[in-house]
């Protein structure tokens, strides 16, 4: 058996491998062995007290929870027959701070979490990671601009947003915005505008950009299509780049969040795990921006994925496509909203006013679909259930293995299968809540 803890992760995950007789390893044991608490802590406090908590999860999405929150704060709203007013100011900028903060993750990821496992120590990376950081920190002051800080903002709130731009902040928000796209372009060889429009995966590989030289390291180590899964994809929320829904294969159909549901953690002999699986319908599927890409119709993704499956390849690919997607489609949304409509609308009653209310509010976070459930008595918070993206692609149950463990099944070393690990961007600190 071989352990090791990863790092370069939003807190620490430890990799169990076990080996067959041939050296490839035959099953993966994905173990989180920390734990916070934020749901409980969120117990017996004040619902509106969770748009400053939430944030707090993670530091790198925790924009996502904040959306998510809100949406199941603004559901329960919706339980007590009480109509909420929402302008589409305010809708769209939830849109554009959300897409921002998932742009940030996705270019964090590829520099500084996939690019040194899959390249080595001979990769210099000081270039790229200044620049990733440079386009990441743009993402983030156009997030701050709309939202007053970043990161854990929490200018979103039920009725609306906390801001009322003027001009001058929408050009200020739409310069980093290409500030980024201008880094994007320098770093991968091919514009926003020209990724986001790509249809011949061909084309990546003439490339000259960082993602050229992944897919030849990629290519060279034999693990294009390595990291192959159940196939099984899903989205729970309508987002900037594409509509909720599954797809089995490339078969798709409607998602009810109804059907989602927590299990216990897998247990392993002398090591605590604090990873609750979480199925749909009984089954695991993949969430993130492949899953996106692949109910999407992304005709790019679907030609990788007619090749490659649901391989490593394919999900690099979808994710840093998605960023261009993001860049452009934000840019877009941000110059067409109508300053001069109001940013907030006051709920008619507070939620205390309105008895015992369930919500759930779904958001597509960077790493995939985020879920928020909350039960209030009187407006207070009797119980609160997060469900991160990182629980369905990592987590395994008792009776079988998830995600990421089966994808790591038949490959032929550690290094492999930690590439493929870190491709699906783990974050211990979302999991075990």
């Amino acid at each position: 058996m071989i352990q090791r803890l990863i790092e370069h992760v939003e807190g620490e995950a430890l990799l169990r491998l076990k080996k067959d007789v041939d050296g490839r390893i035959k099953r993966a044991d994905i173990l989180f062995p920390h734990i916070r608490g934020m749901e409980k802590i969120l117990q017996r406090r004040d619902a509106l007290d969770a748009l400053a908590f939430t944030p707090r999860v993670c530091g790198i999405c925790g924009h996502a929870h904040l959306m998510a929150t809100v949406a199941a704060l603004e559901s329960c709203y919706k339980q007590a027959g009480v109509l909420l007013e929402i302008s589409a100011k305010a809708r769209a900028l939830r849109r554009f701070t959300l897409a921002m903060e998932m742009v940030q993750n996705h270019l964090k990821w590829f520099y500084l979490t996939l690019l040194p496992v899959v390249m080595g120590p001979a990769y210099n990376r000081d270039a790229s990671v200044l620049s990733a950081h440079t386009a990441a920190s743009a993402c983030g002051r156009a997030v701050a601009v709309m939202g007053g800080q970043w990161p854990h903002t929490s200018y979103a709130l039920p009725g609306g947003v906390m801001c009322d731009p003027s001009h001058v902040e929408r050009l200020q928000a739409l310069a980093a915005v290409e500030e980024a796209g201008a880094l994007f372009q320098k770093r991968m060889g091919l514009s926003v505008d020209a990724m986001a429009e790509l249809e011949d995966p061909a084309l990546l590989w003439r490339t000259e950009g960082d993602l050229a030289l992944l897919l030849r390291r990629l290519e060279a180590l034999d693990l294009l299509e390595a990291g192959q899964s159940f196939d099984r994809f899903l989205v729970l929320a309508d987002h900037t780049a594409g509509p909720a829904g599954k797809s089995l294969k490339t078969r798709l159909a409607a998602v009810e969040t109804a059907y989602v549901e927590e299990d216990e953690p897998l247990q392993s002999a002398g090591y605590a795990n604090f990873a609750k699986p979480v199925r749909y319908r009984g089954r695991f599927y993949e969430v993130g921006p492949l899953a996106r890409a692949m109910v999407a119709k992304d005709p790019l993704v679907r030609r990788l994925h007619r090749r490659y499956r649901d391989a490593v390849s394919t999900r690099i690919i979808a994710r840093v496509k998605e960023a261009a997607v993001l860049l452009c489609r934000s840019a877009q949304m941000l110059r067409k909203i109508d300053l001069g409509e109001p940013s907030y609308i006051k709920p008619r009653h507070a939620l205390r006013e309105l008895g015992s209310l369930k919500g759930e509010g779904a958001v597509e976070a960077a790493r995939g679909s985020l879920l928020h459930r909350v039960h209030l008595r009187n407006g207070r918070i009797a119980r609160y259930c997060i469900i991160t993206p990182t629980q369905w692609n990592l987590a395994s149950a008792t009776d079988e293995p998830g995600v990421a463990a089966t994808a790591m099944v038949g490959l032929k070393d550690e290094k492999a299968a930690e590439t493929v690990f870190k491709a699906f961007d783990v974050c211990s600190v979302c999991t075990t809540q």
